[in-house]
């Protein structure tokens, strides 16, 4: 056993999970470099922790073992005739294991990320963690099928007491981008008091905002628009909020005087949008 690399392999691969966690290894540095597998599940990690409490990191001390093992094995195959000749006939029945092994992860993987399973979340919040929420509506708003789903983010915003839930649901309606989203945002604005989560998702969204002031919209819609752009206060809404001011047409008198309020905010306290938020 002591002359084999496979045990020598599995030893080095338990010293760097004992080192990790022991708290000696700061930001798991030492495990990531000394871990393949972490190269690849390191990018799921949001996703396993929607099943495991500690994220995605047992997942990687088990497939640490395996790596480190397996290479041991190989090598031990490489070096030793009988163990190559061992290796060489079980060889379908390790490729099978495999194969089911990846095929499963895979189908589990894919529906678990179904629209189907995401809707089902998004409808019974109160059902799942909060892990699984966040990743919900993060992934929902990532993807085409997302505009369907603001109403139910917007009752997750209103109803849910987990401050991690509720930033993450707020950044989310900060990537669909719509009125309604961006609606729901200022109307549940400060209320738990995640001041950089609502603003860097208003921010984001200047030309939804620009097309909210327009005067043809609803009464609803505009006074969103004006609520957000006293928050944001970006000089290019100014020429919006003035014809806003000016046209006692369209436009009664409380909102007149929002906007005429909004734009005396943007004067006391300019600020011009972030170039990288007008790419779309």
């Amino acid at each position: 056993m002591l002359k084999r690399l496979s045990f020598w392999c599995t030893v080095f691969a338990f010293g760097i999970f004992l080192f990790n966690y022991l708290g000696y290894d700061d930001k798991s540095i030492l495990l990531y470099i000394t871990s393949p597998p972490f190269w690849i599940l390191g990018n799921y990690s949001s996703f396993l922790g929607r099943f495991l409490p500690d994220g995605s990191l047992l997942i990687i001390y088990v497939f640490n073992f395996l790596f480190w093992f397996l290479l041991g094995m190989l090598l031990d195959g490489i070096i030793n005739r009988n163990i190559r000749h061992t290796l060489i006939r079980n060889l379908p029945k390790i490729t099978t294991i495999i194969v089911l092994i990846t095929v499963s992860c895979i189908s589990f993987y894919i529906y678990q990320n179904s629209e189907r399973v995401m809707n089902h979340i998004l409808s019974h919040p109160y059902n799942y963690s909060s892990k699984n929420i966040q990743y919900a509506v993060n992934y929902t708003a990532q993807k085409k099928y997302g505009l369907k789903y603001t109403d139910k983010m917007t009752k997750i915003v209103q109803e849910t007491r987990d401050r991690e839930v509720y930033s993450s649901t707020i950044y989310a309606l900060g990537i669909i981008g719509t009125p309604e989203a961006i609606i729901a945002i200022t109307s549940n604005y400060n209320r738990i008091g995640d001041y950089y989560i609502e603003d860097s998702s208003l921010e984001q969204n200047k030309n939804t905002i620009l097309t909210m002031l327009e005067i043809n919209n609803s009464r609803e819609v505009i006074e969103s628009g004006i609520h957000v752009a006293s928050i944001v206060r970006f000089e290019s809404f100014t020429p919006s909020l003035e014809k806003i001011v000016q046209d006692s047409t369209n436009i009664d008198t409380v909102l007149r005087t929002k906007a005429a309020l909004a734009l005396e905010n943007i004067k006391e306290n300019p600020r011009i949008s972030n170039p990288k938020w007008d790419e779309d």
